[in-house]
């Protein structure tokens, strides 16, 4: 199942989900650390997503600091 995995129907097999099909399907003992390694000396693993910040910072936008304390900013909720 696990090579079949990978090889077949396109979807996204992550390390962690292989080694779930290996413990289930085929009741072998092996840790997440061991089916990363695989997978990384047979280069099947997948580029990591970058994360995205979500609220850059807009920090006085409209002014020019020279200055310390010159611009103060203040979050109330």
């Amino acid at each position: 199942m696990a090579m079949e995995a990978l090889a077949g129907d396109g979807y996204a097999y992550g390390y962690r989900k292989l080694t779930h099909d290996l413990r289930q399907e085929h009741g072998l003992v092996i840790n997440e650390k061991k089916m990363y390694r695989l997978c990384k000396e047979l280069d099947v693993l997948r580029p990591q997503r970058q994360r995205r910040t979500k609220h850059p910072r807009k920090l006085a936008e409209n002014r020019i600091v020279t200055q310390p304390n010159q611009v103060w900013e203040v979050d109330l909720k």
